[in-house]
């Protein structure tokens, strides 16, 4: 009767001991395919990444870009003024010599 009680209680131990492999093959695939949704994820992410660096670096240009036009503007708006002025220094010196005549 106790070799009988000792010999269930092993079995018992035994059954519970071994391996499905289908839990296993399961087990191994559900890691596989959570490691590539992780994978996937940080690929998308560094992506994401990347579209937002290569954006940002775009905008910077057309800032930059702006702010050039815009001192190109400044200074020929300069320019013509000064020539404005030196015209009209020349007319009024031009008067002024056509006065003493």
């Amino acid at each position: 009767m106790l070799t009988s009680i000792l010999m269930s209680i092993s079995m018992s131990l035994t059954q519970q001991a071994t391996i499905d492999t289908e839990q296993v093959v399961d087990g191994d695939s559900a890691t596989l395919v959570s490691q590539k949704r992780r994978e996937s994820r940080i690929s998308q992410k560094r992506r994401e990444s990347r579209i937002s660096e290569e954006l940002e670096l775009a905008s910077q240009k057309r800032r930059e870009s702006r702010i050039s036009q815009k001192r190109r503007e400044s200074r020929i708006s300069e320019e013509l003024e000064l020539v404005s002025q030196k015209r009209r220094e020349s007319r009024i010196s031009q008067k002024r010599r056509e006065s003493r005549i």
